[in-house]
């Protein structure tokens, strides 16, 4: 989930657009997750964006799960839905409401 993690970071942080991250498994969800607070971390450590910027940035990103159960649903004001596909792992469906 690097490139979908990589895309929602850019897309919540620069582009300021609430985005959800959608995948069916919750250990690949985790991991994203995790990635996209230690580049924000890591941005705030090294004085290139402030604490605010961050929170914002985490408070733009919800989280679903693909069956549904867990995690946040679609929020009205979600402007990008980043999917990676189970089959392919070098397909990604990206969808803009």
């Amino acid at each position: 989930m690097t490139r979908e993690a990589q895309r929602s970071y850019v897309a919540a942080l620069h582009a300021k657009l609430p985005v959800a991250l959608y995948d069916p498994s919750q250990a690949v969800l985790s991991a994203g997750i995790k990635r996209f607070g230690s580049w924000l971390d890591k941005d705030v450590s090294k004085g290139r964006l402030s604490q605010g910027d961050a929170n914002d940035a985490r408070d733009r990103l919800s989280v679903i799960k693909g069956d549904g159960t867990q995690g946040d649903s679609i929020k009205d004001d979600t402007s990008l839905v980043i999917e990676v596909s189970s089959c392919n792992s070098h397909e990604l469906t990206v969808g803009y409401t």
